[in-house]
């Protein structure tokens, strides 16, 4: 997707105030594919997901497979989402067995948010590009 792409404004919260945990004890957030994905083969797919930075309140967060999405032979590989990231965010997903399809609205990950601590010696801008973090 191209970094131009008009990403509405977001609240000062941030996107994680907008996707309620799903029970008190919750470590994260589901997302959903916004659109149907057909995985025709066993290359890694980026799929868009129902939420865009800034997480908020300078959270970060891991991007990670929901268990049940497993036993349907999809894999979400593994991602850091930057707490200064402005864009689209995106799964990068993998199947051993095409095809295989993921429709609109299925949960397919979750945001599991965390607080880095990471000192910056460098005060740059950090706008759209790349697809969740650092790019």
């Amino acid at each position: 997707m191209p970094s131009s792409e008009r990403i509405p404004e977001r609240r000062q919260e941030g996107c994680l105030a907008e996707l309620p945990a799903r029970t008190a004890g919750s470590a994260g957030v589901d997302v959903s594919a916004i659109e149907t994905i057909l995985l025709w083969n066993s290359q890694v797919h980026r799929v868009p997901v129902n939420t865009q930075g800034p997480l908020g309140n300078e959270l970060s967060a891991l991007l990670l497979e929901r268990s049940s999405i497993i036993l349907q032979g999809i894999f979400v590989l593994p991602g850091v989402i930057d707490a200064d990231y402005t864009g689209r965010i995106y799964a990068m997903i993998w199947t051993p067995s095409p095809p295989v399809s993921i429709q609109e609205g299925s949960r397919i990950a979750q945001l599991v948010p965390f607080k880095a601590n990471v000192p910056c010696k460098v005060n740059q801008q950090r706008g759209n590009a790349g697809f969740g973090s650092t790019g």
